[in-house]
């Protein structure tokens, strides 16, 4: 088991359709799975009916009727694997955004540039 670190330093943004840029603010997140309960720190957007998260070990994520699902849309580091986070967004004809690893002592970042259509 490898051990994940986040960086103290980090907001990321949302990545949610017309969401996206909104900035996320720290949640605690509860579960059940049968008996046991479990907990994790993450990242929820700030936009009201929002369902989108985002945490250090499954990136970005939607729950929906109380059941984790994925994001099929990550990016993850060339470094060390972990899913990146958008750390800022520059809307206009060209969409710029900038992904940045949340790995402590990891500084990795990419661009990414989509076409509106």
């Amino acid at each position: 088991m490898t051990l994940q670190r986040m960086r103290a330093d980090f907001q990321p943004r949302c990545n949610a359709g017309s969401h996206s840029a909104y900035p996320m603010v720290p949640v605690h997140l509860f579960g059940r799975v049968g008996p046991d309960s479990y907990s994790f720190a993450g990242f929820a957007c700030e936009q009201r009916g929002c369902t989108r998260y985002y945490n250090i070990t499954n990136g970005y994520f939607d729950i929906v009727d109380n059941q984790i699902k994925g994001s099929a849309h990550q990016e993850l580091c060339p470094l060390c694997g972990s899913p990146m986070y958008i750390e800022s967004f520059e809307p206009g004809g060209r969409v710029v955004r900038e992904f940045r690893c949340p790995q402590f002592g990891c500084r990795s970042s990419r661009d990414m540039r989509v076409q509106r259509s």
